[in-house]
């Protein structure tokens, strides 16, 4: 299948789709259209009945730093409902991984920040190099964050992630996979081979089994995924977004990243 997309790359191989972040430059941060372009290929995915399982990865250094700041502060400029229009994309994208009846794999390196975690925590399963460094940075912008929230906790517990996102610290992939957001740690070299045998074991199961597999989980496992929670967590990122405190923090980092580019 062609690639027709701007942030992404996707390809479709022997019962595999392969969709990976593609601005490197920037640590695959997520803009508006970015998540735009994810969420069409799920979708597509989600309905495509040659493919057996969705692969999700990040060109480059990192596998994604997160949102990208500089979309989140332009959002200030507008009316709160166009805020609401272009921040309910991120949800979107999580609830359509989530739901996806295809069993989806997330393989990380380097840097996953924020919205980085959320994508990762809304697939199946997570193959991470052992060099990961993961963090919830949100708090040093004066917001939370919100739309990821019920993704990490019905991974991790809400207390275990409740306490990195306080703190904000960084912490590594060893720890990720104790506390459940991470299925297995490898070394760089060996990610092909682990992501191959996984998706060899999963192509020995019947499609039509595995969706209802995906299904039952959904069904009777914890409730902090429902259309409900997204809805109440976007409300309040976009109260956050507009509030006092948070204007003054995404102006600042907004200033000294534009020093910074000043002086390169």
């Amino acid at each position: 299948m062609e690639n027709k997309f701007e942030y992404i790359t996707y390809k479709e191989k022997v019962g595999k789709a392969v969709l990976k972040l593609n601005r490197p430059l920037v640590h695959n941060a997520l803009n508006y259209q970015m998540l735009v372009e994810i969420n069409e290929v799920v979708k597509l995915v989600s309905t495509n009945d040659t493919v057996e399982v969705l692969v999700i990865s990040g060109k480059g250094k990192s596998f994604c730093a997160g949102a990208d700041i500089s979309w989140f502060a332009g959002l200030r400029d507008l009316p709160v409902e166009k805020q609401k229009e272009q921040l309910n994309i991120l949800p979107q994208v999580l609830w359509s991984l989530y739901n996806c009846p295809k069993p989806t794999i997330a393989q990380i390196h380097g840097l996953v920040i924020g919205g980085g975690i959320g994508l990762t925590a809304a697939c199946d399963f997570v193959i991470s190099t052992k060099n990961t460094r993961l963090a919830f940075k949100e708090v040093h912008l004066g917001i939370a964050p919100s739309t990821i929230s019920p993704f990490v906790f019905e991974k991790t517990g809400v207390k275990p992630a409740q306490q990195l996102m306080l703190t904000s610290e960084f912490f590594n992939a060893s720890f990720a996979k104790k506390i459940g957001l991470i299925s297995e740690v490898v070394k760089e070299k060996k990610m092909k081979k682990t992501s191959d045998l996984l998706i060899g074991n999963l192509s020995e199961g019947g499609n039509e089994a595995k969706t209802n597999i995906k299904t039952l989980g959904q069904m009777v496992g914890n409730k902090f995924v429902t259309k409900q929670n997204l809805s109440k967590t976007l409300t309040h990122l976009i109260k956050m977004i507009n509030s006092e405190g948070a204007s003054l923090r995404l102006e600042k980092f907004i200033s000294k990243k534009t020093a910074s580019e000043r002086d390169e």
